[in-house]
């Protein structure tokens, strides 16, 4: 009885894992990599490679350089899109982002821009200053920590897309994927 338990217990581990694995598309395993928009613009970069529900992301996001004099440029996390490639003001989905003048933001796209909520943080994100971001999506709630303190418990969403992107406005950020995980 004992080694069935034992193998029924690694088999339950082993599809765990394995139902883990791949949602990082292989180039950003275990790496870093940088968006440039090449001046006032938004680009985008798909980071997962297949459908996730629920999940969370641990993430580090530095600002490199700024296209904007007012130091404006941000950067962050499009969620809950139905496009692989998703991009703020182009597709449906959740806009998680920190600018380096410090406002820290959550959008709704499209329809254009529209806001659901907007804060500004206690202190400013210098250029160059790295922040540590968590994006925890379960359900119809979203909750975005920055630098460990919740900045925005958001309930009762409607959009239910599958993908996730990373976006970035107006600036050159690199960002380090830490983790991916499905909750």
């Amino acid at each position: 009885m004992k080694k069935v338990t034992q193998i029924l217990l690694f088999v339950l581990v082993i599809s765990s894992l394995s139902s883990c694995s791949n949602i990082l598309l292989k180039q950003y395993r275990q790496k870093e990599f940088t968006i440039d928009t090449k001046g006032n613009t938004y680009v985008s970069k798909q980071i997962i490679s297949k459908e996730v529900d629920d999940f969370t992301i641990h993430a580090t996001i530095e600002f490199k350089k700024s296209y904007r004099d007012n130091a404006s440029g941000w950067a962050g996390f499009f969620i809950k899109t139905d496009n692989p490639n998703g991009k703020h003001r182009e597709d449906y989905g959740y806009l998680l982002y920190v600018r380096e003048d410090g406002e820290i933001g959550f959008h709704t796209s499209p329809p254009y821009n529209k806001e659901i909520q907007k804060n500004n943080y206690d202190y400013p994100i210098a250029s160059s200053k790295k922040r540590d971001v968590i994006i925890r999506s379960k359900n119809s709630e979203i909750q975005f920590l920055v630098d460990n303190n919740l900045v925005y418990k958001v309930e009762n969403l409607k959009l239910k897309g599958k993908y996730i992107s990373a976006n970035a406005g107006a600036c050159i950020s690199t960002f380090e994927i830490n983790s991916i995980k499905k909750n």
